[in-house]
């Protein structure tokens, strides 16, 4: 599988792979069984990701990761931020508002040297329309499956048919752009 910088892990899908808009960048704190998963947005810079992971009336805890490097700062002693993270997982998202999205697996920390350890692809999802045919692909990296979900429409939202494809893994970093992924898409559901 391959491994990423937390720079490179937003620009697989930045701009949108589908439609080349702008995506929004996401993170996920999932918690223990009392607090669950919870949504967090993180603030963006060029050289920044930045994120509140708990905000209580006299403390909080923010850390800061440098793109590039995968350094990381928090706002508080490391023993406190590794004891924070002993039941909780970080993990972060890149999403298009319709079309495209990427999940991080959890994040990797070295607390003695404030690192995070490359970022591998957890989950991705692509909407992708081509003339008549519209095709829904998800894929998970720990089962290493593809589906495609195919729906052809026959005159205006009619739908003619729909089927759904499994394959094996097809990550989005092996194709240079959208045009290449729907070939090769039409021609494995062809030979399906």
């Amino acid at each position: 599988m391959r491994s990423f910088t937390i720079l490179d892990f937003l620009k697989l899908n930045s701009p949108c792979f589908c439609c080349g808009e702008p995506i929004e960048v996401g993170a996920y704190l999932i918690g223990s069984s009392i607090t669950g998963t919870v949504y967090l947005k993180p603030n963006m810079s060029k050289t920044h990701l930045s994120v509140d992971l708990s905000i209580k009336y006299e403390t909080a805890i923010s850390l800061s990761i440098d793109l590039k490097t995968n350094k990381f700062v928090a706002s508080c002693p490391m023993k406190t931020l590794a004891s924070f993270f002993k039941d909780r997982k970080l993990s972060i998202e890149t999403q298009c508002r319709d079309c495209s999205g990427i999940t991080s697996d959890t994040l990797s920390f070295n607390f003695y040297k404030a690192f995070i350890k490359p970022v591998e692809v957890a989950y991705e999802w692509y909407w992708l329309r081509h003339k008549n045919h519209v095709y829904v692909v998800s894929s998970g990296y720990d089962e290493d499956i593809t589906k495609v979900m195919l729906t052809t429409y026959s005159g205006y939202d009619k739908i003619a048919s729909e089927t759904t494809y499994n394959y094996p893994l097809i990550p989005r970093y092996r194709f240079k752009d959208r045009q290449a992924m729907i070939d090769k898409l039409k021609l494995y559901t062809a030979l399906s």
